[in-house]
C-alpha cells in the first residue's frame, strides 16, 4: 500500500512539475492552483485527456470567403493547440467559436470521468449565409481520436 501510495504522489508531482513547466507559472502562482477546489479532481483525469485529440471535420460549406470546403478537418490534441500538420489550411475565426464551446464540453466531460463526445457535437461558423445578409455559412462536427488512432 505505501508503495502505491508513494508511486501516486510521484505522479501527482510529476504532472504539477510539467503543469508548471508548460504553464510557466511562478511558485506562488502553482501553490495558488494547487488550492483550487478543482484541481484536486482534474490532475487524476490529466491522463485522459492527454491520451485524446480532437478532430474537427466540414461536413457542409457554402459561400466561404475563406474557401473551407467539405473533408477539411482541425485536429487538436489533448493540450488544446492545434496540430498544424495533421489539420487542413487556414482556419477562419469565425469558424472557432463553435470548435471552442465543443472543445470545453469535450473538456469537461472528461473531467466528470463521462463518455468525452456530447451528444449534439456539431457546430457551425457564425456567418449567417447569404439567405440571411452574410456571405456563407460552415457547418463542422467534432470526433474523438484516442492515441493510437
Amino acid at each position: 500500500m505505501t508503495g502505491q501510495r508513494g508511486h501516486g504522489d510521484r505522479k501527482k508531482s510529476e504532472l504539477l512539475t510539467g503543469i508548471q513547466a508548460l504553464t510557466g507559472f511562478t511558485d506562488e502562482e502553482m501553490a495558488e492552483y494547487i488550492a483550487q477546489p478543482r484541481t484536486g479532481k482534474i490532475l487524476g483525469k490529466l491522463e485522459a485527456l492527454s491520451g485524446l485529440s480532437v478532430s474537427f471535420e466540414v461536413k457542409m460549406a457554402k459561400g466561404c470567403v475563406v474557401g473551407h470546403k467539405p473533408g477539411d478537418t482541425y485536429v487538436f490534441p489533448g493540450a488544446g493547440a492545434m496540430n498544424l500538420k495533421d489539420s487542413s489550411g487556414h482556419l477562419c475565426p469565425f469558424l472557432m467559436p463553435p470548435m471552442t464551446r465543443i472543445m470545453w464540453l469535450i473538456q469537461e466531460r472528461v473531467w466528470e470521468g463521462i463518455e468525452p463526445l456530447p451528444l449534439y457535437a456539431v457546430g457551425h461558423c457564425d456567418d449567417v449565409g447569404l439567405d440571411c445578409g452574410g456571405w456563407g455559412r460552415v457547418v463542422v462536427e467534432a470526433r474523438i481520436i484516442e492515441s493510437g488512432q
